[in-house]
């Protein structure tokens, strides 16, 4: 695991703010999770769109964008099989860029632009979304 991390650092995730982002999920559908593939990567998924759409929310509101389509985030996720007493439990980890790329009108580049750390309430918009 640890070159996959060096990898990343050095070679995939761009030198900026970067948070991580644990969904805790119930007992009974880690269960189904584990045995399940395609559930979980549906899962998994849906978890990435709400996180993700969070950020770009955010975005919007924090830097006065016209639309979430002008927010880019970035994000890397691994499944993580088990807890520290090597039990099944399925559960995604993502380290989400801790801001959004933005295109420059004139030039097209992208520059990232951080956001304020989430506040509970954004977080729990987050996570109600993700249960519905």
């Amino acid at each position: 695991m640890s070159d996959v991390a060096l990898h990343l650092v050095d070679h995939v995730i761009p030198h900026v703010p970067v948070r991580q982002w644990v969904c805790s999920l119930p007992y009974q559908l880690r269960y189904l999770l584990g045995y399940d593939r395609k559930l979980c990567a549906a899962v998994v998924h849906a978890i990435e769109l709400q996180v993700m759409a969070g950020y770009k929310r955010r975005a919007k509101q924090y830097l006065g964008l016209q639309s979430v389509a002008l927010a880019h985030p970035g994000a890397v996720t691994f499944v993580q099989r088990f807890d520290s007493a090597l039990r099944l439990n399925v559960h995604p980890h993502m380290l989400a860029l801790d801001g959004v790329y933005l295109r420059d009108e004139q030039s097209g580049e992208l520059r990232f632009a951080a956001l304020p750390e989430p506040t509970q309430d954004e977080m729990t918009e987050v996570a109600r979304r993700i249960a519905e």
